[in-house]
């Protein structure tokens, strides 16, 4: 109670980039193996973790993972309260397409039951990038489509999702959109949740992955939302704006969508 557990990519190997990771106690002492434990050290890059807790004094940890030769994949591991992974040895694939599609950019949430919520955008349209999700239960089983579901798949590029938990078992996701064209970036939001079937997550604003909650549409520039809950199943997501200079703007959207 108190600590925090902190992940980083890792080079001692000389060959590679791992994924390791450190429990800080609340007094400052080194709480697993001097260095830290290694999350993931299998064969090619594992770089960029991001972490959630798991609840029960451990975290979910996710990364980018080029295991397969040159292509970026997304997987996931727990690591329990003593620094003793959870899942298959090297963690779990959380989306293993290959090629010019390969997934990027994973972020994490806790679910709030033991498991996490993983957004990352990838290209498998073949025409741009989309916004998609996965569910992992503390077990390390995977509860959404394989692969992930679509968060959003409107024309252009979406890309550097952000995501909070909902309070009931779901997230809000935000990211960067160019759905507009050159008219500029634009900020969408979109809930997800499993509402009581976990192999088809409902989005809770709009049925259509082509469509989406519009946060901010304005002229110019909308980029790199931050999004932070409510506290009532909304959130509030602030991103830079260049409408009238670098600015900071910020908006509430309701648990409903509403703004």
């Amino acid at each position: 109670v108190g600590g925090a557990i902190v992940a980083w990519d890792d080079y001692r190997s000389g060959t590679n980039g791992d994924v390791y990771a450190q429990k800080v106690g609340a007094w400052g002492v080194m709480q697993w193996d001097p260095g830290g434990i290694a999350v993931c050290n299998v064969s090619g890059d594992q770089i960029s973790p991001q972490l959630a807790s798991d609840g029960m004094g451990g975290a979910i940890i996710t990364w980018e993972d080029s295991r397969s030769g040159t292509d970026c994949q997304v997987y996931a591991q727990r690591v329990g309260a003593w620094g003793i992974m959870q899942w298959d040895v090297g963690g779990i694939a959380i989306c293993n397409i290959t090629g010019t599609s390969s997934p990027t950019s994973p972020e994490i949430i806790s679910d709030g039951a033991g498991g996490a919520i993983i957004a990352w955008h990838d290209l498998r349209s073949g025409t741009s990038y989309d916004i998609r999700a996965q569910r992992l239960a503390s077990s390390g089983a995977v509860l959404w489509p394989a692969n992930g579901v679509a968060i959003c798949s409107a024309a252009y590029d979406q890309f550097s999702p952000q995501l909070v938990f909902d309070g009931s078992g779901g997230a809000i996701v935000t990211w960067t959109d160019y759905r507009s064209g050159i008219s500029g970036t634009d900020i969408y939001a979109q809930r997800v949740h499993s509402s009581g079937s976990l192999s088809a997550p409902m989005m809770l604003w709009s049925a259509d992955p082509a469509q989406n909650t519009a946060v901010c549409t304005d002229s110019s520039l909308q980029w790199l939302p931050q999004v932070a809950s409510d506290g009532l199943g909304g959130a509030i997501i602030a991103w830079h704006d260049l409408r009238s200079g670098l600015d900071i703007y910020a908006r509430k959207v309701s648990s409903t969508g509403a703004m």
